[in-house]
């Protein structure tokens, strides 16, 4: 299921992958267009930064902008790696410059 992901065959992933209903299905169903059902897994999935970022993506597809950005927030505070990643992203890109988004402060 994975090389079929990187192969972007998600439909194809999807069919292994529905079963387990976990990140790399919820990965798939956003890249379908599924985004509802994908948010439905990530709820139900440890909150790790790359949970956190790909909920942000979704949350932001579905209107839903407050709720992205405080998961944003958040998915920064846990890998400021993420803030670099979402400035390439068009959603969360959308979200950094609308609301001003910085990374945290260091605590030096």
């Amino acid at each position: 299921a994975l090389r079929l992901l990187l192969r972007h065959r998600y439909r194809d992933a999807l069919q292994i992958l529905s079963p387990y209903e976990d990140y790399n299905t919820a990965l798939c169903l956003l890249s379908l267009g599924f985004d509802q059902r994908a948010l439905e897994i990530l709820d139900k999935e440890p909150q790790t930064a790359n949970v956190l970022y790909l909920r942000t993506v979704l949350l932001s597809r579905t209107g839903k902008e407050k709720e992205a950005v405080e998961t944003f927030v958040r998915c920064i505070n846990l890998d400021e790696q993420k803030y670099w990643k979402g400035t390439l992203d068009p959603e969360v890109n959308r979200l950094i410059q609308t609301y001003n988004i910085e990374l945290p402060d260091e605590d030096f």
